[in-house]
């Protein structure tokens, strides 16, 4: 589990290690330190990616001879654990540079590792293993070399997504 960057992350880290089946805002804010409003619209986010379903609304007694509006502290039902299992998940690091690169590939058609590393802003050592990758698998093939590098030219466009191909493994001495 990785330290939380923002409140989404630190509501989601919370909710995903509650073991009760319900939370209030008032007690998902005394727990977390988060401010009510913040917390109020990150909650209505995840009830709108259905992760939580809105129980019930009541209102928050005010303390002894403090007037004003009565504050709202609504009540979720967590729907779903697995989606919080699935959001914390470690995946590989490679994953969004791969994007990256596979991106790069479509708007190009013909390129070369250093293009690639440049551009992505990522390690040519990581390109290349992707490369050879693709070119194992007939992604991409060869076509000259040049004083950059070598050229590739990619051969099969899957889409936008990129394919999920079986990996070279590294062989240790």
């Amino acid at each position: 589990m990785t330290t939380p960057k923002n409140n989404m992350q630190t509501i989601l880290i919370f909710l995903f290690k509650w073991k009760a089946p319900s939370i209030t805002l008032d007690l998902l804010c005394n727990k977390t330190g988060i401010e009510r409003k913040p917390a109020l619209r990150i909650l209505q986010k995840l009830e709108k990616e259905q992760l939580l379903r809105l129980q019930s609304v009541a209102t928050k007694p005010l303390p002894y001879g403090q007037g004003g509006r009565r504050k709202k502290n609504p009540k979720w039902i967590l729907v779903c654990r697995v989606e919080y299992e699935n959001r914390f998940r470690e995946t590989s690091k490679d994953g969004p540079q791969r994007d990256k690169i596979w991106k790069l590939m479509r708007i190009r058609r013909t390129f070369t590792t250093p293009e690639l590393s440049v551009i992505a802003g990522i390690n040519i050592d990581t390109v290349r293993d992707y490369l050879k990758i693709l070119e194992k698998n007939e992604v991409v093939k060869r076509l000259k070399r040049n004083g950059a590098g070598v050229v590739f030219q990619l051969v099969k466009d899957t889409g936008p997504k990129r394919p999920i191909l079986e990996e070279i493994k590294k062989e240790k001495n």
